[in-house]
């Protein structure tokens, strides 16, 4: 058994009438599971479908169904220049590759430094 999914006997699809429906979902979340997901996907359908039927009801054209379902919305406008987007990108990338470089220049005396104490059986 993946879950168990509780649909209340006062579930019906006209959401003017009785409003918002709690839906119960009953899983073992504790391994790596999707349940969660395609259920959600399922009742997103079952969501848009009874709000499309309520807008409907409602006589509400697309502009006013937008701004129901998101009356605020945020437009973004990035004011940096490019040089400064990139420098901010490349800085905070820079001090990895330095780090990196650094690892590489010490490798190589490590690795002769071995060799030359096990050649002369030191090591």
């Amino acid at each position: 058994l993946d879950f168990v999914l509780v649909i209340p006997e006062t579930f019906d699809s006209d959401v003017l009438r009785s409003g918002q429906h709690k839906i119960e979902l009953y899983l073992n979340d504790a391994g790596l599971n999707k349940v969660m997901g395609r259920v959600s996907d399922i009742i997103d359908e079952y969501t848009d479908a009874f709000q499309q039927t309520a807008f409907a009801q409602l006589n509400l054209d697309e502009t006013q169904q937008e701004a129901l379902l998101k009356p605020i919305k945020i437009e973004k406008q990035n004011v940096a220049d490019d040089r400064e987007v990139w420098g901010e990108r490349l800085g905070g990338m820079l001090p990895y590759f330095i780090f990196i470089l650094c690892l590489q220049g010490a490798m190589a005396p490590a690795a002769d430094l071995g060799a030359g104490e096990k050649e002369r059986g030191t090591l």
